[in-house]
């Protein structure tokens, strides 16, 4: 089989037939191949079939994002380095352009994960602008969600400090308390917020009383103000904000005022200073619409009529003498409607849809203009405008007036005042954009484009050569009102993280800004709950005489009715006087005055069903079961009436199969003296309950005690704390779900309320949790509750997710909230996208009549091969996208090399500085080498020497004892030579060397290795007793018999410490036999022979040590082995311990909240396993055995079972 790295190509990797791409991209269309296939085929067609376009411009890439269900193709492609942000020749498109337009959500977020850029077409339409809206509301439009950015010199943002905020975010103080802003107005130092319930917050300075909350102190977080309205049904309708006041228009025709009055712009004829709160002006008005506060002016805006107040700085057409208008004055009677006015502090523009004028007021001056092109205005946006007057404490200004125009046909024209014509405006990257609305931003234009925010940079007055087009006909005023030898360009940047954008504002400096946005939850709808009915229908069914449950049983006409104290003590007043009247301490219940009065049997069982089931008595069972209806139905009525029961007898009126419960919710506290089971929970918590109730509400309890558990009275649920099991308990009983939905939840709370209930089979209760967090769904926190939902099988909370990702998927995919979900539900989120959009009718891409057959498809990739998880470059696996692209280009700016030069330099020195830490303590363990051999071969010389003038031992258990140490070294010998025997082949890892003294013995790990004959003789030698030999027969043989070895853990240890101690007896003849010593095969690594091997004297002195000098060595000599095989340690880093310190801190928290006897089990199962590999006995090796501490993620999850689609993970 061939391969991409075998096969023999007739191209190279620069390939750009359009033969191979149009091949490729024809095959990709193909729906029912295998993903497999397809990858094998593309790949065996073109040596550089990631890059190969066809015909259109299009790479594989381009049609395996649009046919869908191609992820694996796409992951494999962008592997094999496929280019993400080509752009095709047909439309300019990318691939996540592509793949957005025909709904493959999954390999949006592949694409967008792996550096993705949201480039427009050549239509200037984004990705983002691609993805797919509803068109009908389902909620109220005016609930918009606010967004704020700028610098916050001035809290006039209202973030709750004075920081910067560079990308806009949304503002929480409204988010968190759910509060909908429908209007907005800034300025410099202060902003004012319009809700939707019609009140007013503000933020800001306060200087002046500009807020109107009653002080001139700083708000830094939008506050609510109070407003002195004269009716209840008054609601605000208009708000402005000047540079020093504000101003607020209500539904009654009335303006309230706050502020600064330096200028006289406050409309009061007291003409105070200041106002700190906000005052009603007088002023008799009708069909107001609108408020607009300027620096210096106020005016009031009605349908035909303009009022105003304030500084004449010539803006309001009257002459030069008038220098203010104190109280509101009205300017003129246009005698049409206005539709559109703007201002600023120097000029005045109006335009009316009836009149084709447009008319200013600027200079003291009154002129009209032709609308440009004829065509209707549809928005104007004033900026500038030149005041020469310096009129008290009014600021002079240079500014040019300049007015933008917005048309119906979405053509944007500025006026300019030193031509006094309009410039028509062009966009660099698109000659036609259909602009929604638009502000000046100082210098810069504000607009939005089909939902997205742009801020744009004018280069205004470009000379332009004008066409004349040949005719008869001439328009000439359009030679006179728009300009035809100029020109103004307008260079779009898009502001990111803003979608669906309804209205906007800035302040005059173009510094900061506030959106407000579509709420995501517009078009969002819950599933409606269909509560089920509350009865105990499968107790009532599975009651008999036998169980072990019900504890009451009735007696009727010789039958018997077993039934449950607490049902019927909460459903029948008439039989709980009964039972605790006559049968308080009994089982069986004597129904006597029942059947005193005729009560037949089957209708007494009906009865039952009516407590315990809700089903009423029909007409059709009562002839059924008695021959004279009238007669029957007589007298059960006045039982009914004896008992209580008169719902019951309107049902027999009607003869409905349907009745509405007449019983009230049970509550668990009412029965307190008939509890009859204990949950023992978490903490030593318990909760006291019924097993009938537990067991018809649930089946996890039905069939616990239906069994096994039916004579028990406690149940062991300590792996639940009381604060989550205490809610279900109650729901069991009173079965009410508005109780549930109106508290307020944490969402830990809730998921882990979602993943018990699922545990219990709780479905009713899990679908209200699962109904409560899909309100809590987020364009943040989406992704994460999509995984849960997947993984608990929570098919509402799905639904609700996957329905609000597909509203909003614009504002997801920007915030990168889905990247790492799991591909297989992202698939899932494909599939319920198309279908919720319809798009399987209308974008679907159907296989291309060029493209290859499946026959000719199967017989060319039969003998090629390849693996869709293969990369590229096995080297950058790890590398992020941004430092691939770096690979790529290979140009680095001169700092960027300047930085990898000197981090090249301190490399190099500290390779230079830690290889001469290396060698120095290379020497320094030679060194401690060579005193150790020197030391050891001086103690065997002093060892063999006073071994030849041994005459004698001391006491028989000395012998004894050297005796065990002889058996515990043949013991060993022979289990090793056993396992070398059966099989096991170990690689010496140091070539085997045959010593020939002791003292060269001592230079590498040692392993005897006995001949069969050595552990039969000195078995043998053994026997006898040891008073009766010679001190010289005692050591007839050689010292390295009792080596100790070096032993595997385990099941081998435990053998060799187990084994029971045999009688040896030492022969009389004395021979003494040495065994050559041959070097060990170790199969973990090379231990110098100091380790292991000890001499008399040292095994005498570890004999008198205590055991925590003995795990004192041990440690030492385990870290100098490691220090021999990886050099000098290297110290711990600050971060590195504090981690430590708190894993401890946590790990002991555990242990305390722990119950009593998991801390006993754990305790029993710490020593049984010390006791199984002999911990306490061994020396050549550490063993360390104690409880598992648990990683952050494992302590905050919650220790209940977890429920999965296919099987069960505890």
């Amino acid at each position: 089989m061939y391969t991409i790295g075998t096969f023999d190509y007739d191209c190279t990797k620069k390939c750009k037939k359009t033969e191979h791409g149009n091949a490729i991209t024809s095959a990709l269309t193909k729906r029912a191949v295998s993903n497999e296939k397809l990858a094998r085929y593309i790949t065996k067609m073109c040596r550089n079939f990631a890059e190969v376009l066809d015909d259109e411009g299009r790479s594989a890439l381009h049609m395996a994002v649009s046919v869908g269900n191609r992820y694996d193709i796409v992951e494999y492609l962008i592997r094999q380095g496929a280019v993400i942000n080509l752009r095709d020749r047909e439309s300019g498109q990318t691939a996540i352009t592509r793949a957005i337009l025909y709904g493959n959500l999954a390999e949006a977020i592949f694409l967008s994960k792996n550096g993705a850029n949201l480039l427009p077409d050549n239509d200037f339409i984004n990705p983002l602008q691609y993805c797919y809206r509803v068109k009908k509301p389902i909620d109220n439009e005016n609930r918009c969600e606010t967004f704020v950015w700028g610098r916050n010199k001035n809290y006039n943002i209202g973030i709750g400090n004075s920081q910067e905020k560079t990308t806009p975010d949304y503002l929480d103080e409204f988010r968190k308390n759910k509060i909908y802003i429908q209007k907005v107005s800034m300025n410099s130092y202060h902003s004012l917020f319009l809700t939707d319930d019609s009140e007013l917050y503000v933020t800001g300075h306060g200087k002046g009383g500009r807020l109107g909350s009653g002080d001139e102190m700083t708000i830094i977080s939008p506050k609510k103000v109070r407003i002195p309205f004269r009716d209840d049904d008054e609601k605000i309708i208009s708000i402005s904000a000047g540079k020093n006041h504000s101003l607020v228009l209500t539904n009654k025709n009335r303006v309230y005022v706050t502020g600064s009055n330096t200028f006289g712009q406050l409309g009061l004829k007291s003409n105070p200073d200041m106002l700190m709160s906000f005052t009603e002006v007088p002023v008799n008005i009708s069909d107001a619409k609108r408020v607009i506060a300027n620096d210096f002016t106020s005016m009031i805006v009605t349908d035909n009529e303009i009022y105003m107040f304030g500084t004449n700085l010539g803006q309001f057409g009257l002459k030069r003498e008038v220098d203010k208008v104190i109280t509101p004055r009205k300017l003129i009677n246009f005698n049409v409607d206005l539709e559109i006015v703007e201002s600023t502090n120097a000029a005045l523009i109006c335009y009316s849809s009836t009149s084709t004028l447009l008319q200013y007021f600027y200079k003291y001056e009154t002129k009209t203009y032709k609308k440009p092109l004829m065509e209707r205005i549809t928005q104007i946006s004033a900026t500038g405008g030149i005041i020469q007057e310096n009129h008290k404490n009014c600021p002079r200004s240079d500014r040019p007036l300049r007015f933008i125009v917005l048309t119906e046909f979405h053509n944007v024209f500025i006026w300019y005042e030193n031509t006094e014509k309009f410039v028509k405006c062009t966009f660099t990257s698109s000659r036609f954009l259909e602009i929604d609305r638009l502000i000046w931003c100082n210098e810069d234009i504000l607009l939005s484009f089909m939902g997205n925010l742009y801020r744009g940079t004018a280069t205004h007055e470009l000379k332009h050569r004008a066409i004349h087009i040949p005719g008869e006909y001439q328009e000439t005023y359009v030679k006179k009102e728009l300009s035809t030898d100029q020109k103004t360009k307008i260079e779009l940047k898009r502001i990111p993280l803003i979608d669906k954008i309804i209205d906007f504002c800035t302040d005059p400096e173009g510094e900061n800004f506030i959106g407000l946005v579509e709420n995501p939850k517009k078009y969002f709808s819950l599933p409606e709950f269909i509560e089920k009915t509350y009865d105990y229908t499968n107790l009532f069914s599975s009651v008999n005489v036998y169980d072990t449950i019900h504890d009451v049983c009735f007696e009727l006409g010789g039958r018997h009715f077993p039934a449950h104290r607490i049902i019927i003590q909460h459903r029948s007043e008439y039989l709980k006087k009964i039972i605790n009247d006559q049968f308080p301490n009994e089982k069986l219940v004597k129904l006597q005055e029942l059947s005193d009065l005729g009560l037949p049997c089957d209708i007494f069982e009906l009865i039952l069903r009516y407590i315990y089931t809700n089903q009423p008595i029909m007409k059709n069972e009562i002839e059924r079961l008695t021959e004279n209806y009238h007669q029957t139905l007589t007298m059960l009525k006045k039982i009914l009436t004896v008992m209580g029961l008169t719902e019951l007898i309107n049902s027999l009126k009607k003869n409905s199969q349907k009745i509405k419960s007449p019983f009230t919710p049970l509550n668990r506290e009412d029965f307190p003296d008939l509890y009859d089971v204990t949950l023992k929970l978490d903490c030593t918590q318990e909760i006291r309950a019924h097993k009938c109730i537990l067991m018809s509400r649930l089946e996890y309890f039905n069939m616990m005690f239906d069994h096994s558990w039916a004579e028990q009275d406690t149940v062991n649920l300590q792996s639940i704390a009381i604060e989550y099991m205490q809610p279900i308990i109650d729901f069991l009983y009173k079965n009410d779900i508005n109780d549930v939905r109106e508290a307020k939840y944490s969402d830990n709370y809730l998921y882990n309320m979602i993943t018990i209930c699922d545990q219990f089979f709780v479905e009713d209760l899990k679908n209200i949790f699962e109904l409560i967090a899909s309100e809590k769904i987020s364009v943040k926190n989406c992704g994460e509750i999509l995984e849960f939902a997947d993984a608990y099988n929570c098919e509402i909370l799905r639904n609700c997710c996957m329905q609000y990702i597909s509203l909003n998927f614009s504002r997801i995919l920007e915030l990168r909230s889905l990247e790492q979900t799991d591909p297989k539900v992202l698939q899932q989120l494909n599939k319920f996208y198309r279908q919720f959009y319809s798009l399987v009718s209308y974008w679907t891409i159907t296989p291309y009549a060029n493209a290859v057959s499946d026959d000719d498809l199967e017989s060319f990739i039969s003998d090629f091969m390849v693996d869709l998880n293969a990369n590229r470059n096995p080297d950058e696996e790890n590398l992020t996208f941004k430092q691939k692209q770096k690979n790529k280009t290979g140009k680095l700016s001169k700092t960027t090399l300047d930085k990898r030069n000197y981090e090249k330099t301190g490399i190099i020195a500290m390779l230079e500085e830690s290889n001469q830490d290396h060698i120095k303590a290379q020497k320094c363990l030679e060194m401690k080498k060579q005193e150790l051999q020197e030391e050891i071969n001086q103690v065997t010389v002093k060892f063999e020497s006073e071994a030849k003038i041994w005459t004698k031992v001391s006491e028989k258990s000395g012998a004894k004892k050297k005796q065990n140490n002889v058996l515990a070294a043949l013991k060993v010998n022979d289990v090793m030579q056993n396992e070398s025997k059966s099989g096991n082949s170990f690689i010496n890892l140091t070539p085997p060397k045959k010593l020939d003294s002791p003292s060269s013995s001592r230079g590498t790990t040692m392993e005897r290795t006995p001949e069969p004959s050595t552990s039969k003789n000195l078995t043998s030698l053994l026997t006898k007793d040891s008073e009766e030999e010679s001190p010289r027969n005692k050591l007839t043989f050689s010292l390295a018999d009792i080596t100790p070895i070096k032993m595997k853990p385990g099941k081998n240890r435990k053998r060799l410490s187990s084994g029971s101690t045999q009688s040896v007896s030492i022969p009389e003849n004395g021979s003494s036999s040495h065994h050559p010593i041959v070097s060990p095969s170790n199969p973990w690594k090379i231990v110098p022979l100091t380790d292991v091997i000890k001499s008399p004297i040292d095994l005498e002195q570890e004999s008198i040590m205590n055991a925590s000098t003995s795990m004192k060595k041990s440690q030492n000599r385990k870290s100098s082995e490691i220090n021999s095989v990886q050099g000098p340690s290297q110290p711990k880093s600050f971060d590195s311990i504090m981690q430590n310190e708190r894993e401890k801190k946590q790990y002991f928290e555990k242990i305390k909240t722990k119950s009593l006897v998991l801390t006993q089990l754990e305790e029993k199962a710490i020593e049984e396993l010390k006791e199984f590999y002999n911990v306490d006995n061994i020396f050549d090796e550490t063993i360390t055995i104690e409880r598992r501490r648990m990683t952050c993620e494992e302590q905050n999850q919650v220790n209940v079972a977890k429920w999965y689609q296919d099987k069960k993970l505890i």
